[in-house]
């Protein structure tokens, strides 16, 4: 994603120092707009100031201790590490937004926003964290052509109309529809994946470290899913119904709520259900008190299968001891 990001960079860079606002013309016509509505807006501004701070926050902590802590050096941590860092440059997007409703201007046009967007807001691919190159590669392919494609397509509605830059301003005309459309497929098959899934797990012999590392997946999953869900299919839904002006603003800023929600709850939710993320941060923060009882993840091997194993290791000096595997041999990281 290191070519992506430094094109949109340069890019940029570019039309930093080329942006015009406006004609005032349509400043205080779309003012004028905004004080319409008003009060309609209030619950959206306190959202989108205190949904992205939190999230932020949060997000930039689950980095920081994926990075610094040691019992977090495996594969499935380094993904969630990811998952954070994507999820904190979505939440970048909504700061032009904040600012567009505070200032109650409309400070770019569509087509700097469609340059700007992607810079802030574009997801990066979890897959890219992965140290084998060809499964990098393969698994790079399909989101790398996903935005490519859609840029391409949105690229071709780009105008110069004033624009509240949130992301979904992205995109414009039919470019909208289909990503509308898209996205609302993309988060329904991820529904019935993870049903599939559960139904496998349910009616196969799997391990139980199996079982446990689906059921903490499966929280964060549902959080984040049913958010984009909510959020696409009501964008679907009022393009659908024809929704224009004032109505199809305030059905779009609030359709938004699911999903920077979703996107912000990565902290609590792991810091909740994961041992192992819970006293790393616990640490960092200087939270943890000396001699405090640490949970150790270990595993042995029966001679037919793997099974999970807890060792409480306290201040007097562990019981025993147990080496502990590598990530390749299944090793339980959340549970």
């Amino acid at each position: 994603m290191l070519p992506l990001f430094t094109c949109k960079f340069l890019i940029f860079s570019h039309i930093s120092a080329q942006i015009v606002v406006p004609e005032k013309s349509y400043n205080r016509k779309w003012i004028i707009i905004m004080d319409a509505i008003s009060m309609w807006l209030l619950p959206m501004e306190i959202f989108t100031t205190i949904c992205p701070a939190f999230g932020l926050t949060g997000n930039l902590l689950m980095i920081i201790v994926t990075l610094r802590a040691k019992n977090l050096n495996t594969a499935c941590h380094r993904l969630i590490g990811t998952t954070c860092l994507a999820d904190f440059l979505h939440q970048l997007g909504q700061i032009p937004f904040l600012y567009g409703l505070y200032t109650r201007t409309q400070w770019t046009t569509q087509e700097q926003c469609y340059l700007l967007q992607p810079f802030v807001a574009q997801q990066c691919s979890y897959r890219q964290n992965q140290s084998t190159t060809m499964y990098f590669l393969i698994h790079l392919t399909a989101p790398v052509a996903y935005f490519a494609i859609f840029a391409f397509y949105a690229a071709q509605y780009r105008n110069d109309r004033p624009a509240m830059c949130a992301p979904p301003e992205f995109f414009d005309g039919p470019s909208n529809n289909l990503w509308a459309e898209v996205s609302v497929g993309l988060n329904a098959l991820v529904v019935v994946a993870y049903i599939l899934v559960y139904v496998k797990l349910r009616t196969s012999t799997f391990s139980n470290a199996a079982r446990s590392v689906f059921k903490s997946l499966f929280i964060t999953v549902t959080i984040v899913s049913c958010g984009w869900f909510a959020t696409m299919f009501t964008n679907f839904m009022s393009v659908m119904i024809g929704a224009t002006g004032n109505t199809l603003f305030l059905i779009q800023a609030y359709a938004g709520i699911p999903v920077n929600f979703a996107v912000a709850c990565n902290f609590p939710v792991y810091y909740t259900i994961s041992t192992e993320h819970r006293n790393a941060i616990r640490q960092m923060l200087g939270l943890a008190q000396k001699g405090q009882n640490k949970e150790l993840m270990t595993q042995t091997n029966d001679g037919s299968s793997r099974r999970s194993q807890s060792l409480v290791v306290t201040s007097q000096g562990p019981q025993q001891q147990f080496r502990k595997t590598s990530f390749s041999a299944t090793t339980v990281t959340i549970c």
